[in-house]
């Protein structure tokens, strides 16, 4: 199980003031050595010339575990989920189909390397790829510090766009393999 809240604040003389939310909660369950099962909820929340822009997406996916060790993965297969948006321009809610992808490994001087990739098309006006990349530095045996790169593309008939963002997480991990 993992999850994730950011919220970013900022106000500067002159300029918009930010009040972004980002939730994210993901869960994988494994069926034996070679498959998994995955769930995915991820919503966003910008404030954009003045509303805001909401984006969230819901997924089931399953699939196969290749290179498992006991410090790397990759896990990829199908996924069937919800896509939704509201823009300035209005609403856009349908049923998806896509892939979900992860995977994580050793980088190098202690270091680790994750990522999370995540598109969904609803196979008429609306498309969606969310990609996460962390390289991640354990402060302790359960404390680390991570520095993320995301990188959203969003394609509906009310409105196109691209998010890309550097951010640094602190986080504590949960659970027997803590120490990964």
């Amino acid at each position: 199980l993992r999850t994730g809240i950011d919220r970013r604040h900022r106000r500067t003389d002159g300029q918009l003031r930010d009040d972004d939310w980002r939730l994210e909660t993901s869960y994988e369950r494994f069926l034996d050595d070679e498959h998994f099962v995955a769930g995915r909820v991820l919503g966003t929340r910008e404030l954009n010339s003045g509303s805001y822009d909401q984006t969230y997406a819901v997924l089931a996916a399953a699939g196969w575990r290749r290179w498992e060790a006991e410090n790397q993965h990759l896990r990829i297969g199908p996924a069937l989920g919800y896509l939704g948006a509201s823009r300035s321009q209005g609403q856009f809610d349908s049923g998806a189909l896509g892939l979900y992808a992860t995977a994580e490994g050793p980088a190098w001087a202690g270091l680790r390397f994750g990522g999370e990739l995540i598109v969904l098309d609803s196979l008429g006006d609306g498309r969606y790829a969310n990609l996460e990349l962390r390289l991640r530095q354990p402060l302790g045996e359960r404390l680390y510090l991570a520095l993320v790169w995301n990188y959203a593309w969003s394609d509906f008939d009310i409105e196109p766009g691209v998010r890309s963002e550097w951010r640094w997480d602190l986080g504590w991990r949960f659970g027997p393999d803590a120490d990964r």
